[in-house]
């Protein structure tokens, strides 16, 4: 077995509160009404809402859901669809703070709900939230060691969701010992009774990096010990032995976002040291109300209680079931909403048999398409088609066959490469609305106080004019500042935004390098491996019900 140790680098002190430290303070205080403004429904649906306020402007968070992404046209998280026009899509750093950063199939997400007067419900924030950061330690046909837990590889839809490879990749089998990697999963099992065994965690997506700059794990804590005389508290997650700081609290069975330096980690030990810990403030409070939504595969089912996801939760008469003729059992993959009743304990409100595990949506424009191999990308997910894929060219204006450029609906399975497509679906483009749009081409002109520049597809064209705000996130290496280099040569970038109605102006919400890479599985403009910098910078009928919505 070989590890890769990385040097040790000093730990940046956090210039303020976290989110998640603000979160757990407002929930204590009883600041925060996670229950108000949801029907039986949970949060599935296509539809937006108002902002509550604190009386600062800022809003306040009224529900979380917890998932896997399936999909881009909105946000498609475990086969529903949330309007994230309003969004802000971040990663937590290490030293607490967030920084903006980009979301990718199969990647597992928290949706923050801020609530409005009448109980309209708005997603402002979706937060992308990795399992696991670090190295592979140990590696079967079908298994990844990384930090001590056991992270399976799928490729079969029935067993659950499909692991989406990036890289090259295209089994678990050619991720090499001591790769960096970042590992998004579902909990297998009953957590809590783990002790000191090993999780199991079923991946949703497996991203190589090409540097590690800090490990990370998002697990429930499954034993606690007792602080020792330096103020360390001993904690185990799985088969990791893990010593958390002076200071910081571990709840078993909640939870636990763990940050330590990239060579932190002891494959011979199982040991890990934590530079800063966190319990999840929504799992951890005790505030009657709150409610909690996560899909996964049931384990631990009892009749009166189950787990999903590492969360314990109670069942009892007055639970809905979706269908009404539903029978809960360990391995059915399932849609669950709990409330946290007055006994600080989870009680299940809903639990929803979701009718596909690897159910995709993408509603965007074509773009890398080719006819020898019969893929392209939407939204910067590549899309393979076969024999079996049916085309629907009717609202195309006449157009015979696919190209690029045109606005599609593709509807499809997740699967190790990205979506495979059952039926490709040509829609009018929209201007003017929250729908994100995709453009791409050389940059003629620039004006960096205005914030805009002139994008040429090809000569002869139009210029459109696309302009950026704060909120743009630019993915590694371009950026804002290095975009006078690239005006008037032949490198093209491609903006992914919002058109104005009369289809002159774009609002880039994202800019990258324009780099067709084949295959690659992540994006066109992605060499397949990623820093961790390039990372952090920047119901089944509802399904149906939205795939029209644009």
């Amino acid at each position: 077995m070989r590890i890769e140790r990385e040097p040790r680098t000093p730990a940046r002190a956090p210039a303020e509160p976290s989110r998640r430290e603000v979160l757990a303070t407002a929930l204590r205080l009883g600041w925060l009404g996670l229950g108000a403004g949801l029907g039986t429904g949970g949060l599935g649906g296509c539809g937006g809402g108002g902002v509550g306020s604190n009386g600062t402007g800022s809003p306040v968070l009224a529900a979380q859901s917890v998932g896997t992404v399936s999909g881009f046209g909105s946000v498609v998280v475990d086969g529903v669809r949330h309007d994230d026009s309003a969004a802000a899509v971040e990663r937590e750093r290490a030293d607490g703070g967030s920084d903006g950063t980009e979301m990718a199939i199969g990647q597992r997400v928290a949706l923050d709900y801020a609530a409005a007067a009448g109980g309209a419900l708005q997603l402002e924030r979706i937060e992308v939230r990795p399992t696991l950061v670090g190295r592979v330690s140990e590696r079967t046909d079908e298994t990844l060691g990384v930090l001590g837990q056991t992270v399976v590889v799928n490729a079969d839809p029935a067993l659950g969701p499909v692991t989406v490879l990036g890289g090259s990749w295209t089994g678990a089998d050619q991720i090499a010992i001591g790769q960096a990697v970042e590992v998004h999963a579902i909990v297998l099992g009953v957590p809590a009774s783990a002790g000191g065994a090993g999780l199991r965690l079923l991946a949703t997506r497996i991203e190589p990096l090409a540097t590690l700059e800090a490990l990370r794990l998002n697990l429930p804590v499954t034993a606690v010990g007792t602080a020792g005389t330096d103020g360390r508290l001993p904690v185990r997650i799985g088969s990791l032995a893990v010593s958390l700081p002076a200071g910081a609290s571990a709840t078993l069975g909640v939870a636990t976002t763990v940050f330590a330096e990239a060579g932190a980690f002891d494959a011979t030990r199982l040991s890990l040291q934590a530079l800063r810990a966190e319990s999840d403030p929504v799992e951890l409070s005790a505030q009657a109300g709150v409610r909690l939504e996560r899909v996964g595969l049931i384990a631990g089912w009892s009749g009166s209680a189950l787990t999903l996801d590492g969360v314990s939760m109670t069942v009892d008469a007055t639970t809905e079931r979706v269908p009404a003729t539903l029978s809960p059992a360990d391995g059915l993959y399932a849609r669950v909403t709990a409330l946290r009743g007055t006994d600080a304990r989870w009680h299940v409100s809903r639990i929803e048999a979701v009718a596909s595990r690897s159910a995709a949506l993408l509603v965007g424009n074509v773009t890398d398409w080719s006819v020898t191999s019969r893929s392209f990308r939407v939204r910067d997910t590549r899309v393979q088609m076969d024999a079996q894929t049916t085309i629907d060219l009717a609202s195309c204006n006449g157009t015979a066959s696919l190209a690029n450029g045109l606005y599609v609906e593709v509807a499809g399975t997740v699967g190790s490469r990205g979506v495979l497509a059952a039926t490709v679906r040509c829609l009018p483009e929209p201007r003017g609305t929250s729908a994100r749009l995709t453009r791409h081409g050389r940059v003629t002109a620039l004006d960096a106080v205005a914030r805009t520049l002139q994008l040429l597809h090809r000569p002869g064209d139009a210029a459109l004019t696309v302009a950026w705000d704060e909120r743009t996130h630019w993915r590694t290496p371009l950026s804002a500042q290095a975009l006078a280099a690239l005006v008037g040569t032949t490198q093209r970038i491609e903006v992914e935004g919002l058109l104005s109605a009369d289809g002159l102006r774009l609002q880039a919400q994202q800019v990258r390098l324009r780099e067709t890479v084949a295959d690659s599985g992540v994006g066109s403009g992605s060499t397949g491996v990623r820093t961790a910098a390039d990372q952090s910078r920047s119901s089944s009928d509802t399904l149906q019900r939205c795939q029209s919505a644009s």
